[in-house]
């Protein structure tokens, strides 16, 4: 009994050493399939005096949608001071990325950004 067992575990081992070795491995020079998109270019709110962010102090949280291109396609309140919103989302449109790709092509996807006055 004990000589089958140990049978079996020997060849239960051998099956995961064989299964480990004949599968793909990614390499580093592979790059995953879904790659999200980079900021380049942050544009700052403007909290000067006579805007509506001037003095105020918090976080904003800024959905994007990055186009193909690059550019804002889309820009949305997710979170934070209702008040800093309006400056957040108007510096937000005006910000530059590297697109987003999926396989090697670019792709649209949504980013957040956060803006902290």
């Amino acid at each position: 009994m004990s000589s089958s067992i140990s049978l079996v575990k020997r060849f239960v081992a051998a099956a995961w050493l064989v299964s480990a070795l004949a599968a793909p491995r990614p390499t580093l020079s592979q790059k995953p399939p879904v790659v999200g998109p980079r900021l380049i270019k942050l544009v700052k709110p403007d909290c000067t005096k006579g805007h509506a962010c001037h003095g105020k102090h918090g976080a904003v949280v800024i959905t994007v949608e990055v186009s193909t291109d690059g550019t804002v396609a889309d820009a949305n309140f997710k979170s934070g001071d209702k008040q800093l919103a309006e400056e957040a989302l108007e510096a937000a449109w005006q910000c530059r990325f590297a697109p987003g790709t999926f396989s090697g092509k670019p792709i649209s996807m949504n980013f957040d950004l956060t803006y902290k006055f």
